[in-house]
């Protein structure tokens, strides 16, 4: 209805095609990745039913960039990630979302699997991530980015978000909401102070009419990142829990789970830190927000020439000998009569 209804939703699309090549070869290539790497749990890295849809998953995303290369309207194009800001962006929100989203996933199964709470009880424990992640976003976020900028604000957020999942590494086999409670809040910290820089690197230098087409790669970017890492932690986690009930028996369940689960969260803390480190080297030379608060710009030693001209050193030199010329007419004037 908006292409029938709206002049100008009908104007930019003329002419222009859906690179459905573009999208099922992404699509294809990505699912075949999260599947090889589940079957990875009971299966290993070395078999067949993992090494032949890696393959095939590499080579649908070889041909998703050669199609994007080739198409006049491509769904992705490339060329927008010539920006640093805006592949930093991309990479930050993989990373962050790689991290989180498995805290998510692996506390869930750990309340309900080890601790034994009910799906809502579950649920409802997450609210203190949630307040403390939208406090971060609306207040501490954006007033960070003003102050430190994006790199120090995200290194800051992965930071937090690495500290809560560490602790909840060291969640027990009997733990209680005591023992979840400060994970939460230091992860909902950290994803709020991540979120506001991810965005704002984003746009950085992004025209208004391409704000869809930086903001699209970042969107895909979390849930791309995400999916992956629930794939690979969640395998990490399983492998590890086969290995303890291997050793232990089906009667150690509770505790062969809680060491899955913490080699998880360990894994995801990786990630994090991961993200902490490449936001101090892909941002070295970015500033996407400009001066920072409280900062001045240089003032210029010389008085300032016409608009929009800058006084050399050679006018500089010339207006001091001029100077200097007049200082000896000025003391020769005889003084005035009594």
């Amino acid at each position: 209805m908006a292409l029938l209804v709206v002049p100008e939703g009908r104007r930019r699309t003329a002419g222009r095609r859906f690179d459905a090549a573009g999208a099922a070869s992404a699509t294809a290539g990505l699912l075949l990745v999260v599947y090889a790497v589940n079957r990875t749990i009971g299966n290993g890295w070395l078999s067949a039913w993992t090494i032949i849809p890696l393959a095939a998953a590499a080579l649908l995303v070889l041909a998703f960039a050669w199609i994007e290369i080739r198409s006049q309207n491509p769904l992705v194009p490339f060329a927008v990630f010539r920006r640093e800001t805006v592949a930093a962006a991309n990479v930050m929100a993989a990373l962050l979302f790689g991290s989180f989203t498995p805290l998510i996933f692996l506390s869930t199964l750990y309340m309900q699997q080890v601790l034994g709470h009910s799906a809502l009880r579950a649920g409802v424990s997450f609210l203190a991530m949630s307040v403390s992640s939208l406090v971060a976003s609306a207040v501490a976020g954006a007033r960070l980015v003003g102050r430190l900028g994006v790199r120090w604000t995200l290194v800051i957020g992965f930071a937090l978000l690495a500290m809560g999942l560490l602790l909840m590494a060291r969640a027990p086999a009997g733990g209680t909401y005591a023992d979840l409670l400060p994970t939460f809040l230091l992860a909902g910290l950290g994803l709020g102070c991540c979120v506001v820089p991810v965005q704002v690197a984003a746009f950085a230098g992004i025209a208004e009419r391409e704000t869809g087409l930086a903001s699209g790669p970042v969107s895909t970017s979390q849930e791309v990142g995400g999916a992956l890492g629930v794939a690979v932690i969640a395998t990490l986690a399983a492998s590890r829990t086969s290995t303890a009930l291997a050793t232990g028996g089906s009667a150690a369940l509770p505790a062969a789970l809680t060491k899955g689960f913490q080699w998880g969260f360990t894994g995801a803390a990786t990630v994090a830190v991961t993200g902490a480190l490449l936001a101090l080297v892909l941002l070295r030379t970015a500033s996407p927000v400009g001066l920072r608060r409280g900062e001045r710009a240089p003032r210029q030693e010389a008085r300032a020439g016409p608009a929009g001209s800058t006084p050399s050193a050679g006018s500089g030199t010339r207006e001091r000998a001029a100077t200097q010329r007049r200082a000896p007419q000025q003391g020769s004037r005889p003084p005035p009569r009594a």
